[in-house]
């Protein structure tokens, strides 16, 4: 061998090197084999787009969008959108944007132990959004829903393309996602929008992770944060880290460094070779390990991130959420193997759809000759067998990447690590129907690639699929779109669901049909006789309807089932507690049974000292009674067993003790709460209006601190925000006092009080503003009508700022005709005859005033004023009359 061909050797050694090294830098979907065929199936794709609607298969699934889910437009505000729109404080403007991150999905502090301990700021964040611009207008939330569904079709379409390389399997598969009818639930309702934000970021986080356009550690970076993103939208998203780990590994099994056949084995260069390409082959596999530790180390950062927010420890469901969970083996694992192949057929076949699975919907599996049994054994076979084939004998693994997209973003829902608040959702499958449309994507791709010639049969049979869906969704869309509709269709396919029944018993109670009401909620008790819930609102319609005796029969089978179930204090629902008080309220209704109505309330104050409802309903009687307000606070006291290191049982009994008048005593008591929890908003609260009630102008600043704690916790209603604005009026700060009044109406529209003030300070400005005053007194008085003091303001601004006499006498007579002793609206009626220089009317007016003798206004003064203009025959009116309010 010469030193010119050893060098010759070394160049190719060194080409060769640097190819495969670069060749392994790649990431592929495919592997080796698959790209000929792609470039085929590229070239042939390439054909129809010149002359299809290939070429603009966005606004395709735009339209398709837009079609499908059209009737969601006019839907209301149903089912969860009304805890988490309707009653969450965090979409509110006066709550600070950091306590979306320390608040679960429906608004309650996740330290809470109510709390459900959803974690999802970002998608809370944009309800915000929506809020700020149309508030509770339904309409707004449902068009950012269907755009998102959109947007996910298109990054679904996206990620199809890189998967089978031809835009027609693709623009098939993403169609049949688009117009999936078990999506329905995730965009028609809007609580659903937590799914599709978290399937955008889990689709970029793969789209990146699979593209070549990037570096591997910024397709690292960017997929570690697309994933977080998505999981403060909705924890799903996390899985998204996973997918990147599987298919980092089997991306690379198709990739092994193979010898260089050309040079001969015996020769030096192919020794060197092989050496190099076994450490070639040890650095490619330490990079895999490498990136997918990083990836599960992002993992694990999330979900230790989270264990942390949750407080170590998850969420308590009850047993009609899931009630397998509550089982024992082999039961539960039986139950939780079939609701898995009950999941899967909703995804091939989502026919019977409801909006809840819970309670009895679902029989458990008890044992091994249920028949369902059946159905558990085919789906785990034909899973294992796919699994099998894609691991073992499929060279394409593709199909593995896509039964794992199937499989890995369902595991969180599948109570295999840790039990759900629910039997089925469905919003819960719209992450894993992923995979399960690209698995239906790949069969149709091998057909059409095996059965050129049934082409055009194939494809007709996929258009039929796609318009019965279409319908389906449609169909179902409809039924979305008010809370009748909605529980009826779910009554259909589960009408052994409780829940249903309870809550379509509570809509014709409030639309008044009492008896078709009562026939639900027995219905419902029939089929769950231990369902609290049910009992419950069948004691209160049956007390409505005046039938005492079969309400308080009612009651008494709630609370005996709440003696069954207070094994724990955590096992003691607000609906045991609020059982126990309508009894206690019925009883008492009796005279002769007073003790034991005042024992029954012992007992629930026994079991949870900060019931409020039943602190309210018993306090306002122990005021009334013969002992006095002192005695009943000592009666409180001894009732609820009174610890002073417990700022509720001190903010209950500071609520009595202020009621018998020592107001001194009572601030006392609230500033004990206050320090041992110094948020404590009861107490902030209650001292606060006490300073304010007592006039206690020394401890103002005192309670404007306190009403700004409460704003700055998020927790400020209507009320905080009134009573921050008087004490900043009183202060002299009327910039701030309207300012807190403009956050009271936004919370609170129709705020009486806060319209009238707002209207008062725009009055009595330096340089008054009448326009603005006379908008917040109209919007006032289209709500309350008989505000007189409303009334006698704004006849005010009329006369003195546009001397429209007619709108002012007019507000002057509407108060007569609310109070016709009202010496206000009499004396300037009065005023209003002399400004139209009637004088003798207007004495006569004063004289009638003088003669009831009232002595609230200077009449005397105001008529010899009048008889003097008469006497003189004044054209002008005299600027003493100013009107007296």
């Amino acid at each position: 061998m010469t030193l010119g061909s050893e060098t010759d050797s070394d160049s190719t050694h060194r080409l060769f090197c640097s190819l495969r090294t670069r060749f392994c830098e790649l990431e592929t979907v495919v592997s080796r084999h698959t790209h000929n065929a792609c470039e085929k199936l590229r070239n042939r794709s390439s054909c129809l787009t010149k002359t299809s609607i290939l070429r603009n298969p966005y606004v395709l699934l735009v339209m398709v969008c837009c079609i499908c889910y059209w009737p969601s437009m006019w839907g209301q505000l149903v089912f969860d959108d009304r805890p988490a729109i309707i009653d969450n404080k965090d979409l509110r403007p006066n709550t600070p944007l950091y306590r979306l991150f320390q608040n679960d999905f429906w608004g309650t502090p996740l330290h809470k132990e109510q709390s459900h301990r959803s974690y999802r700021p970002l998608t809370t964040l944009t309800f915000r959004w929506n809020f700020s611009i149309h508030g509770l207008n339904p309409m707004g939330y449902h068009i950012i829903n269907i755009a998102l569904h959109s947007l996910v079709c298109i990054l679904f379409y996206n990620y199809s393309r890189l998967l089978f390389c031809d835009s027609m399997t693709s623009l098939i598969t993403s169609l049949l996602f688009a117009v999936h009818s078990i999506h329905t639930e995730c965009v028609a309702s809007i609580v659903g929008r937590a799914e599709l934000l978290s399937a955008i970021f889990y689709l970029s986080a793969l789209l990146i992770w699979i593209s070549q356009k990037y570096k591997m550690k910024y397709k690292l970076l960017l997929s570690v944060i697309f994933s977080w993103f998505g999981f403060l939208c909705k924890e799903q998203s996390l899985t998204a880290l996973i997918i990147c780990a599987i298919h980092e590994l089997i991306s690379r099994r198709h990739l092994p460094i193979k010898e260089n056949k050309v040079i001969p084995k015996a020769s030096l260069n192919s020794i060197i070779v092989r050496v190099g390409n076994i450490k070639r082959s040890q650095i490619v596999w330490r990079k895999i390990v490498k990136n997918i530790f990083i990836l599960l180390t992002a993992f694990m950062s999330a979900l230790i991130f989270r264990l942390y927010l949750m407080g170590n420890k998850f969420p308590k469901f009850n047993r009609f959420d899931n009630p397998a969970s509550y089982s024992g083996a082999p039961t539960k694992q039986l139950t939780y193997s079939y609701l898995i192949a009950f999941n899967s057929w909703l995804l091939l076949f989502p026919c019977d759809l409801s909006c809840d699975w819970t309670h009895a919907s679902i029989p458990l599996v008890s044992n091994l000759l249920d028949p369902r049994i059946w159905t558990i054994g085919a789906f785990f076979a034909i899973l294992f067998s796919l699994l099998f084939y894609a691991l073992i004998k499929s060279e394409d693994h593709r199909l593995f990447l896509v039964l794992t997209l199937a499989i890995v973003p369902f595991i969180p829902s599948s109570n295999i690590f840790f039990p759900t608040g629910f039997v089925v959702a469905e919003r819960v499958l719209y992450l894993p129907s992923i995979g399960f449309v690209l698995l239906i994507g790949m069969g149709v791709k091998k057909m059409l690639d095996s059965w050129e010639s049934h082409s055009t049969g194939i494809k007709t049979v996929i258009g039929l699929l796609l318009i019965v869906h279409t319908v389906k969704t449609y169909r179902r869309c409809n039924e979305w779109n008010n809370e009748y509709s909605l529980y009826t269709s779910g009554l259909k396919v589960n009408p052994m669901n409780t829940k249903l029944l309870n809550n379509l018993g509570r809509l014709h109670e409030r639309d008044g049909s009492y008896d078709v009401a009562i026939n639900y909620f027995r219905e419902a008790v029939r089929i769950e006789p231990s369902d609290v819930r049910g009992h419950l609102n069948l004691g209160n319609i049956l007390l409505k309807t005046n039938n005492s005796k079969e309400a308080e029969m009612a009651y008494r089978t709630a609370t005996h089932l709440l003696e069954e179930s207070a094994n724990t204090y955590h096992q003691i629902s607000s609906m045991h507690l609020t059982a126990l008080f309508r009894l206690s309220q019925l009883i008492s209704r009796d005279p002769h049974r007073t003790q034991e109505a005042f024992l029954s309330r012992r007992q629930v104050l026994a079991l949870k000292s900060d019931f409020k409802p039943m602190f309210e309903s018993w306090t306002q009687e122990l005021r009334s009674s013969a002992n006095g307000g002192i005695e009943a606070a000592v009666m409180l006291a001894e009732a609820l067993q009174y610890e002073s290191t417990e700022p509720d049982v001190l903010y209950n009994l500071a609520i009595v003790v202020n009621e018998s008048g020592s107001a001194q005593k009572a601030l006392e008591l609230l500033d004990r709460a206050l320090s041992v929890d110094p948020h404590h908003e009861p107490s902030l609260l209650a001292s606060a209006r006490i300073i304010q009630d007592q006039g206690l102008s020394r401890l103002h600043e005192v309670a404007i601190e306190r009403l700004n704690t409460i704003i700055e916790l998020g927790s400020a209603d209507e009320t905080v925000f009134f009573n921050s604005a008087m004490l900043a009026i009183k202060s002299g700060r009327f910039d701030r006092g309207k300012h807190f009044l403009e956050n009271a109406i936004q919370l609170k529209h129709n705020f009486s009080e806060a319209l009238y003030n707002m209207a008062l300070i725009l009055y009595n400005e330096e340089y008054p503003q009448p326009l603005q005053a006379v908008e917040y007194l109209t919007k006032l008085l289209s709500t309350n009508t008989e505000h007189i003091k409303g009334l006698l303001l704004l006849g005010d601004i009329y006369i003195e700022y546009f001397n429209d006499l007619k709108n002012g006498e007019n507000c002057y007579n509407r108060i007569l005709t609310i109070d016709s002793t009202n010496v206000f609206a009499q004396h300037n009626l009065c005023v209003v005859h002399v400004r139209r220089k009637h004088f003798h009317e207007a004495i006569q007016c004063f004289e009638k005033i003088q003669k009831n003798n009232v002595g609230s206004v200077n009449v005397e003064h105001h008529l010899k004023l009048t008889r003097d203009l008469l006497r003189d025959q004044l054209r002008n009116g005299s600027n003493e009359f100013k009107f007296l309010l």
